[in-house]
């Protein structure tokens, strides 16, 4: 999702996510259960566009709190502190998991916040700007390993200003406005229109050369 600020993107996030009520006049769905209802919350991770979380846990004790939030009963998703690890080394982080993320820069909270969600690995991930602040390098390895999990069946509802990465990693975007879906449209189709992402926002806002 792409769009001015204070268009509705983080607003749409957080009702995926049940932290902000559906609006009465609306319907909101995720898998077919209502926005916010159990089933719905367990379906989806969401990261936010800030870096608060619980900074009295470790990386390793967060992990570990969100695979227990998102567990159902009869279906509980199993903790690996090797798998994590192993991911946090990827992503430049290795022998920091079982540190304390009052220590953590920003960066490093914001790599955090995604690398948990690619381990709990819900059917639904939101990701709601929190690549800001993580350093290119990460943010590949993050790119990668997100176009692996929507490979093996997950969804990403991303929300972004970085047309590039969007222009990377995206199959579908669509731009609201004041609430509004004012563009939908597949990557696939803007290539063989040898449009791009940042071409088909600089032209509904009237703005950008030529």
């Amino acid at each position: 999702m792409i769009g001015p600020n204070g268009s509705g993107k983080s607003t749409l996030c957080r009702v995926l996510r049940g932290i902000v009520p559906t609006p009465a006049a609306a319907r909101v769905e995720v898998g077919g259960e209502p926005a916010g209802s159990a089933p719905a919350l367990r379906m989806t991770c969401y990261t936010a566009d800030n870096d608060h979380v619980p900074r009295f846990l470790s990386a390793q004790e967060y992990v570990r709190f969100l695979a227990r939030l998102h567990s159902a009963p009869g279906r509980r998703i199993r903790f690996d502190p090797a798998a994590v690890d192993r991911l946090f080394a990827t992503l430049g982080m290795g022998g920091r998991t079982r540190e304390l993320m009052s220590g953590y820069s920003h960066g490093m909270v914001k790599k955090t916040q995604l690398a948990a969600a690619l381990l709990v690995s819900r059917p639904v991930t939101v990701v709601d700007e929190t690549m800001n602040g993580i350093d290119i390098e990460a943010q590949y390895r993050i790119e990668g390993m997100l176009r692996d999990y929507c490979a093996a069946g997950g969804a990403v509802i991303m929300c972004s200003h970085d047309f590039s990465m969007l222009q990377r990693c995206a199959n579908r975007v669509i731009m609201l406005d004041e609430g509004y879906i004012v563009e939908d449209a597949y990557t696939e189709s803007l290539a063989r229109q040898s449009t791009s992402i940042e071409a088909l926002v600089t032209s509904y806002l009237g703005v950008g050369g030529g």
